[in-house]
Order: C-alpha cells, then structure tokens, then sequence
C-alpha cells in the first residue's frame, strides 16, 4: 500500500514537482529517515552536471528535521487547524462501532470514501498557506512575505533563485527514471485488490467511480460499502 514510509511513493511527488518547475532546487535539506533515500540518489544524479560548488553529492543535506523552524510551525498549524479534526472523525466512528482499524477492508473503504475529501481540503489548506504573509519574529531570522511571491519573485524580496535547469538529456530521461524508481499513489489510495472488488460489486469501472466532496455522502458510501462487502463475504 503507499506510504510517507515508501521511498519510492516519495520520489514520484518529487519528481512530479521538478518536472512542473522545469528545474530542480540547489540544495534539498531531509532527515536521515530512509524515506528519502531514493530522493537523494535521483536529486543528486540530476544535480551532477550542474558543475556548481554544490552539485552532486554536496546538494543533498541531511540534518534533523526539528532544526527547520519553518516546517515545524506548518506541521504544527497543521495538526491544529486540519490533522485533528479527522482524527477526531475517525476515532468517532471507531467509538460508534462503524470502523475497525485492525480490518484491513475497513481502511479500504476509508481510502475509498474519505481521500478526495482529505486531499481537497488539503489542497485548500496548502493555497491559504502558500498566500498568507510571513510576518518577521522576534529572535527568528528569515524573510517576510507572501511564499508564492517569494517562490515566484525572488527578485522582490532581493533573494535569488537558486533552482538549477533540467537539462535536455535529464528531461528526456526524467519519464524513465520516474518509471523505474518510483511508484504511483494508486486510485483513492486503495489495492488492486479491493479496487477490482468494488468494481464487481457495483458493476462499474473504476474511471466512473464517484468523488465525494462533502462527508455526508462519503459517510453514506461507507456504510453502504461495508454493508455490500460484509454481505459478499
């Protein structure tokens, strides 16, 4: 199943990022965690030509991660403001009987109802934080500013953009290297397995398969779900 655990599921967003930059970033700081290993090994192949102080195997950082101020605060609005409430969810509906997180088909159908909703909301998540201005603080060094300005207009702030170009080989290579030492995020998160399982159970196929956007009607899949599949088993 894919995981923030699964290097290889990493590596497709990273990839899936540089690809949509046209480049890829001087330096990528991590944590030792072996999530980032496959990480590393592209970002560094890719940084090798670059022939600047720091390619190759000088653009990887590795350092603790509670180091990065920026990131802790966004983990810690995060959890406040978006992780906690659907952990409160679903913990509710272990209270209420209705989910049983040592049932893998159970989780299945979670993916299968709650992901778009979950990614939705992220996403909106990320769009307010990528707009909101970063105000200066006492004792903390750092720019202040919009971040998608900051991203997208260095120049504004009197910084510079330190993102490397894709050259042609790398972009031409870039689909294969995606291919071979990466994974996808399958469809709603869910197996084959139980994807095919649906599909016969509804007599659908899985293009036409619905994407919830309010959690009413995801919550009214999943009972239906769990129904439909108890009864099959």
């Amino acid at each position: 199943m894919p995981s923030n655990k699964n290097p290889r599921v990493v590596a497709r967003f990273y990839i899936e990022y540089i690809k949509a930059l046209k480049g890829v970033p001087r330096v990528v700081p991590c944590d030792a965690g072996t999530e980032n290993i496959v990480i590393r090994d592209i970002h560094m192949a890719l940084r090798s030509s670059h022939g600047d102080h720091m390619s190759g195997s000088y653009s990887f950082s590795v350092g603790r991660s509670t180091a990065n101020q920026q990131i802790e605060m966004l983990w810690s609005f995060l959890k406040k403001y978006f992780t906690q409430f659907w952990r409160n969810f679903f913990h509710d509906l272990i209270d209420d009987g209705l989910l049983n997180n040592a049932i893998p088909i159970h989780l299945e159908c979670i993916r299968f109802c709650f992901l778009d909703i979950i990614q939705t909301r992220l996403n909106m998540f990320a769009e307010y934080w990528n707009s909101h201005r970063i105000r200066s603080q006492r004792n903390l060094e750092g720019v202040t500013g919009i971040p998608d300005v900051l991203f997208r207009q260095p120049l504004l702030y009197d910084a510079i953009d330190y993102s490397y170009p894709l050259l042609c080989s790398n972009i031409i290579s870039i689909d294969r290297i995606s291919e071979v030492y990466t994974e996808t995020v399958p469809v709603k998160g869910c197996s084959e397995e139980f994807l095919n399982l649906v599909e016969q159970a509804n007599d659908t196929n899985r293009i036409e398969f619905p994407k919830f956007t309010t959690i009413e009607n995801a919550l009214i899949m999943y009972r239906s779900l769990i129904h439909l599949l108890n009864e099959i088993n």
